[in-house]
This record gives C-alpha cells, sequence and structure tokens, in this order.
C-alpha cells in the first residue's frame, strides 16, 4: 500500500531562478543547447528525473519548471531533491513537458522532458538485452538502493510475479522460453514515507552468431599529432558500434594524467555508412596549454558487448619552419627597405661615393678637374649672357648640387697665366671639355 506523500519542500527561488537565468544569458548573449528526453511513467509509481550525469554534476546550477512557464512549487506529489526532480508518486496530472535549465560556468544547457503518465502495472521497457548464454539481468536502480538499504525487491515476468525475491541480479539462460519482459518493484523508504518504483526490460535470445558484437574503434588507433601552444584544436574520433547493437553505447574523451581543472568537451553523434552505422565524437580544446602536451588521450566507445579504445597523443609543433620564414621576411623586408632608401638618397649616396673613392682616382690618373669650362670673354650683351651662365649657373648645378670639380676660364687661371697657352697645357687634366656660347655666337665661333 502507497502512502500519501507530504506536500514538497520548495520555495519561489525555483520559479525565479529559470528569469534570472534567461536574462543574464541574453545580456552575455550565449547560446543553449537544448534536448529532448520521453518518458513513460505508470500512476502510482516513484521516479526520478536527472537532467545531468553524476560526473556532470560538480559546480552546475539547475532549475526545473514546466514548459509552459509555470513553477512547481505548488504541484502535488512533485519534489526537488539535489537537482533532481521526484514524482513521489507519479499521478495522471504530471504528465507534460518538463523544463530542466543547467549552467556551467559560461556554459548552458535546457533538458526537456516529455513526461506521460498512464494507468498500469508494470512500466514500459526502457532496456533491451540480447542473451548468448547464462545473462545476469541487473536491476539497474542504484539511487533506489542508495537512498534506503533496506529496500525489498519482486521480479515480475510478462507483468506476472516470478519466481525470485530480494534479488538485484536475476540469472536468464539462452532459450526462446526466456523471451520477455522482466520487471524489478522496489518498494523503499524515503523521509518516512513508502514508496515503489519499477524497471523493465526487454530479454531477446539470439544465437551466438547473431549477438550483440564489441564496438570497434576506426581511427585514431595509436597517433600522435603536432599542435601550436596557444591555438585550438580539434580531435575527432570515429568507431564501429557494433552488430545487433540496441543496448545503451557510450563514446567519450578521457585522460589519466591530465587534471581536473581541464575538463575535456567533447559531443557524439552517429551516422550510417555502407549499411553500418557508425559513431563519431569529437574533441574539443579551445586553448592549448603544456598540459596537454606528452599526455595519452583516450578515445572510449563502449556497449553491452565490450569496448574499444584508441590513443592520441599531442606533440608540439617543430619551431625551426615559422623561424625560417621569420628570418626570411625579415631580409626581403631590409631588402625592399633598402631599394627604397636607395631611390629617395641616390644622389647623395653618390656624392657621398665620389667624397671618398675620387681622391683616390684622381690621383691614379692624373686628372685634376672634371670639366673645363670655357666662353667667349667680351662686354656684348650676348657676350655678358655667356659669362653669367658659365660663371654663375653652371657652378651652381655642377658644383654645388651635385658636386663636380670644374675648371672655368677666367675664374680659375692663376695670375699672369695665358689664357689660352694655359688651356691647351690643362686640357690634359680634365674629364670633360664644356663651350658656352649663345645662339648669336655660333657663327662666329664656326
Amino acid at each position: 500500500m502507497l502512502l500519501k506523500p507530504q506536500k514538497p519542500e520548495t520555495s519561489l527561488s525555483t520559479f525565479y531562478f529559470r528569469w534570472i537565468l534567461l536574462l543574464v544569458l541574453c545580456a552575455e548573449g550565449k547560446s543553449m543547447t537544448s534536448d529532448l528526453i520521453t518518458h513513460h511513467f505508470i500512476a502510482g509509481l516513484a521516479f526520478k528525473l536527472e537532467c545531468n550525469r553524476e560526473h556532470e554534476m560538480q559546480n552546475v546550477s539547475v532549475s526545473w519548471s514546466l514548459k509552459t512557464g509555470r513553477s512547481l512549487e505548488n504541484v502535488t506529489g512533485i519534489n526537488i531533491k539535489h537537482n533532481a526532480l521526484w514524482f513521489l508518486p507519479a499521478e495522471s496530472s504530471h504528465s507534460g513537458d518538463y523544463s530542466c535549465f543547467s549552467r556551467k560556468g559560461n556554459e548552458t544547457w535546457e533538458t526537456i522532458f516529455m513526461v506521460s503518465v498512464v494507468n498500469g502495472t508494470c512500466p514500459r521497457w526502457d532496456r533491451e538485452g540480447i542473451t548468448k548464454s547464462t545473462n545476469e539481468l541487473h536491476c539497474n536502480l542504484n539511487h533506489i538502493f542508495d537512498l534506503d538499504p533496506q529496500y525489498q525487491i519482486t521480479w515480475f515476468k510478462n507483468c506476472s510475479p516470478f519466481n525470485v525475491t530480494n534479488s538485484r541480479i536475476l540469472l536468464i539462460n539462452r532459450s526462446s522460453e526466456m523471451d520477455g519482459l522482466y520487471t524489478c518493484f522496489v518498494t523503499f523508504t524515503l523521509d518516512g514515507q513508502k514508496y515503489s518504483t519499477a524497471q523493465t526490460t526487454q530479454i531477446k535470445s539470439h544465437s551466438l552468431d547473431d549477438g550483440v558484437t564489441p564496438p570497434t574503434i576506426i581511427f585514431p588507433k595509436n597517433e600522435t599529432h603536432t599542435v601550436t601552444l596557444g591555438e585550438s584544436f580539434e580531435l575527432t574520433c570515429k568507431a564501429l558500434i557494433g552488430k545487433n547493437n540496441t543496448g545503451e553505447i557510450l563514446m567519450y574523451w578521457l585522460s589519466e594524467s591530465l587534471s581536473e581543472s581541464l575538463d575535456l568537451k567533447f559531443y557524439d553523434f552517429t551516422m550510417e555508412e555502407n549499411n553500418r552505422i557508425y559513431m563519431l565524437c569529437t574533441l574539443h580544446i579551445p586553448k592549448v596549454t603544456a598540459e596537454y602536451l606528452h599526455n595519452n588521450l583516450y578515445c572510449v566507445i563502449k556497449n553491452p558487448a565490450g569496448r574499444s579504445n584508441g590513443i592520441v597523443q599531442l606533440i608540439p609543433a617543430n619551431q625551426s619552419e615559422r623561424y625560417c620564414w621569420l628570418v626570411l621576411g625579415l631580409v626581403t623586408a631590409l631588402i625592399l627597405l633598402g631599394a627604397v632608401l636607395f631611390h629617395l638618397f641616390k644622389v647623395d649616396l653618390v656624392l657621398t661615393y665620389r667624397d671618398l673613392c675620387m681622391p683616390m682616382s684622381v690621383q691614379s690618373d692624373g686628372k685634376s678637374y672634371d670639366a673645363y669650362v670655357s666662353y667667349l670673354h667680351g662686354d656684348q650683351l650676348s657676350l655678358s649672357s655667356s659669362m653669367t651662365f658659365a660663371l654663375h649657373f653652371l657652378p651652381a648645378v655642377l658644383e654645388d648640387l651635385y658636386g663636380y670639380k670644374l675648371f672655368i676660364s677666367g675664374r680659375d687661371e692663376l695670375p699672369g697665366e695665358g689664357s689660352r697657352r694655359e688651356c691647351f697645357l690643362h686640357i690634359q687634366c680634365f674629364y670633360t671639355l664644356y663651350y658656352v656660347h649663345t645662339q648669336q655666337q655660333w657663327p662666329l665661333r664656326q
């Protein structure tokens, strides 16, 4: 006989937490992931809903509510204990959609439970097993056994009493007569109230050839990957889930040497390829640190028939190639900079070279001047323009701007020298001879 439980202890904080969580998410712009799970309960039996696995419950904030937005505070027969939603017991009025909001750091996800509560004796099967020889069927209600060590178990087959009681394990031989639905009913005490719960498993018998086969890792088997410190990195694991496998399959990444502060984040999904079912699990490392290097990362897949795993080790990328490209880039930049500087300061470089090197060349070939400048002397206007050009403009350009050394007749003779005689004597001391005249002087010069 089931005793009516007391009103669950809840508070207004349960209702407001969800809305505060939504406002925070909108302010931070974080995205949410959502899962949808369906459950079928029997009225009069106690059931428990958890939106996170046990190893994911650390530092996780959880808020429960009806999907319609209603609070669960005034709902009779529903209680929240340790972030889990309990139906004590389930009633037909409890049918509906329940939302569980979870948050851990900057990650937020929502799990929606579609609950259907119907009248009946035995719950629908939620597990399936295949017997190849002698098979042990466990009553997988460990959370109940931990609550009340004085529990009582009764086994049913096809919703009829079976000749096994007070045993968490039921031995089943491989035969067609053993096929059916097996239900373990557990009576327990919680907060001074007695409740009953149940779990149903469907058993099928197959030959050894048609039984469940263990999963197999396709890749990675045993690999090494090069990574760059400070950058993100992803590892994908692919596995064949096994033949005739309809039971629970787990696939995940783990490392025995990494510290607990490094929470491995991964996601998995299934795919069909050549009439075979594969599962892929991707590990995302947002930032590679030294702690990830030279440690074994295991990709593990398990099903009721066995397990398989692959190993990956991360090593730092060779930095020599990176340094070569860096040096090559610096050399290229210096060459381009040198070309630009030469183009801008070409004249200054040439003059500097002449100042440093020309005296030696002059001494070696006996030339004292770069050029000899000659012009007609006189007082006429045309002659005066020639003198002005030869004595003022030409030196300003060739001597002052470009650094040439000129010998100009009428300016550079020593006192007492004959101009025409000295002219021919000094021709051998010059590289170039310039003669300055005007257009009017050209016929006369001819």
